[in-house]
């Protein structure tokens, strides 16, 4: 039998040898030093929409207040499959939204836009037994397009590439005020220019491009189980978030970076509800309930003036959340600050007050849209 070359022998060594050490200190911190939180990461850049969920994608977020698995379908949606034709007597309503509406912290049956969806439903099935049809009534399907750290822009971008080819009758758009306007400036996917909002593809930081890669590497999603890794991932952004300088300084303090970002965000908004009016849906716009500095709820408050002055159809999720929803409430995870699934259903709740009184009527113009065509 022939012997190895010295040169692998010593390769061989010294990787067993990597592995041991990795091992001993994967035991070492699980027994001594356990890590409390990890997350895999579902989300990579997107030329088109910035940030888009990576089909096929599995993996879970850990943390001292909640255990949930997350799965991405093969378009990219954290929900169950479904093909861009739309049945027969079925109303779709397409949820658009960041992390709350992706359902952070809660698995994907609580999240609100399948509460929502099974509460339509039963509706419909208590209408069709009063009526003696056993087949019930309208079918719903409430499909959840959520994407963490997304904003308006990004979600302008998402139903003009590709939300519209599910032919939805509503848009459901989830506004968080805490980061949505940071995240229309920061996406740079939309300036608004000589009287014009203008388009522009997603810039791919450094980061991304990194993120990218780490994404599909074997054993990525068990990297993210490991107690070790996850002690190393935080010190690294710790000290990434340190050279960066002091992120917790509120752009918001700056009144020329408030008017930027708040004139953007209602361009986009108009925009989106021209977008839905064009593919035969209609725009249906929520904004979640937060603890903010007083100048950040200023914007919020000037943003539902405006949703109101400008006649879009907005459901109020405030007073049913309560003045104090994240001190004390067991709508919100304590430390996460998204909706537990309590506050999945309260929402869920209130959207189906709203939903469950419309009527909406076939239109035949939106079956016959080209799905194989880009949005506009």
């Amino acid at each position: 039998m022939a012997r190895l070359p010295r040169a692998a022998t010593n390769g061989l060594i010294t990787v067993g040898s990597i592995v041991l050490v990795l091992v001993v200190l994967e035991v070492i911190f699980r027994l001594f030093i356990p890590q409390h939180d990890f997350h895999v990461s579902t989300r990579a850049w997107d030329r088109e929409c910035g940030l888009r969920l990576v089909p096929g994608m599995k993996g879970a977020s850990i943390s001292p207040e909640f255990n949930t698995r997350v799965a991405i379908n093969s378009k990219g949606l954290r929900d169950k499959e479904y093909p861009y034709a739309k049945p027969d007597g079925t109303v779709r309503i397409l949820c658009l939204g960041d992390s709350y509406t992706f359902g952070d912290g809660v698995n994907a049956d609580e999240c609100f836009a399948k509460v929502l969806e099974a509460k339509l439903n039963a509706d419909s099935g208590q209408q069709g037994n009063r009526q003696g049809n056993q087949q019930g009534g309208r079918r719903w399907e409430v499909i959840n397009a959520g994407v963490p750290g997304t904003g308006t822009a990004n979600e302008l971008a998402f139903f003009n590439v590709e939300g519209w080819r599910y032919r939805p009758d509503y848009v459901l758009l989830c506004i968080c005020g805490g980061n949505d306007f940071n995240d229309n400036l920061r996406s740079q996917l939309y300036t608004w220019e000589n009287g014009a909002l203008t388009k522009h593809e997603a810039p791919r930081s450094t980061e991304a491009r990194v993120g990218h890669v780490i994404q599909r590497l074997p054993g990525y999603s068990l990297a993210c189980r490991s107690q070790l890794g996850t002690f190393l991932k935080t010190r690294i952004l710790l000290a990434y978030y340190s050279r960066s300088g002091d992120r917790r300084t509120d752009p918001a303090r700056n009144s020329a970076w408030r008017e930027r970002a708040s004139s953007l965000t209602q361009e986009l908004l108009l925009a989106l509800r021209a977008s839905c009016a064009a593919k035969h849906c209609e725009l249906v716009v929520t904004v979640v309930p937060q603890a903010l500095p007083e100048i950040r709820q200023r914007m919020v408050e000037s943003l539902i003036l405006f949703l109101k002055v400008q006649g879009f159809n907005y459901v109020d999720l405030f007073g049913r959340f309560g003045s104090a929803p994240i001190d004390g409430s067991d709508y919100y995870y304590v430390s996460d600050r998204h909706w537990s699934a309590k506050g999945h259903h309260l929402a869920a709740d209130i959207l189906h007050d709203y939903f469950a009184s419309a009527d909406p009527t076939p239109d035949p113009a939106k079956e016959r849209l080209d799905i194989s065509a880009v949005g506009p």
